[in-house]
């Protein structure tokens, strides 16, 4: 598995990885212990790609403090989004929130990990088992904040590299 330093350095994230933030809990009608969490991303034939989101899985573990967060892949690696579904319920949980690992809502997330995750569903229907879909990551607005680190970092990288150049 690729380091924390090489997935951030591959993905431009590295300010993921920097401070620690307080853990949070679930909170409202579900007790916490009854929630179980899917990441779920497109999944790739390149091993580095896929391990993407088993760490995020394993800090987000940490953050909420629960041992019920799966990784998952739509399509072309393990483990599906059945295989984190079931692994959630057999770890106790009643609801399941499934969050794409995607940036827009295209076709992916509007149509094939829905139906993918209702598949999931379908087998524990008569035990009440429930289950959502969150929004891609584009729709959340602390994503402009990281994409301004991203490209203020390479900005700031690039005016001493012009600046010898001009030399």
């Amino acid at each position: 598995m690729p380091s924390k330093a090489t997935i951030a350095l591959l993905f431009g994230l590295a300010s993921a990885f920097h401070a620690p933030r307080q853990p949070r809990r679930a909170s409202g009608a579900l007790r916490a212990d009854r929630v179980g969490y899917i990441i779920v991303d497109h999944g790739s034939r390149r091993d580095t790609a896929n391990a993407v989101v088993g760490e995020l899985a394993a800090q987000l573990r940490e953050r909420l403090q629960t041992e019920n967060v799966q990784p998952a892949h739509m399509e072309l690696a393990e483990p599906s989004i059945q295989t984190a579904f079931d692994k959630c319920v057999e770890s106790g949980a009643t609801h399941v929130i499934c969050h794409p690992f995607f940036l827009t809502p295209g076709r992916h997330v509007l149509e094939d990990v829905p139906a993918l995750v209702e598949e999931a569903a379908e087998r524990y229907k008569s035990r009440g088992i429930s289950y959502e879909i969150t929004s891609p990551l584009g729709a959340l607005p602390q994503i402009v904040d990281l994409i301004e680190e991203s490209v203020t970092t390479a900005a700031e990288s690039a005016v001493p590299a012009a600046q010898e150049v001009a030399k």
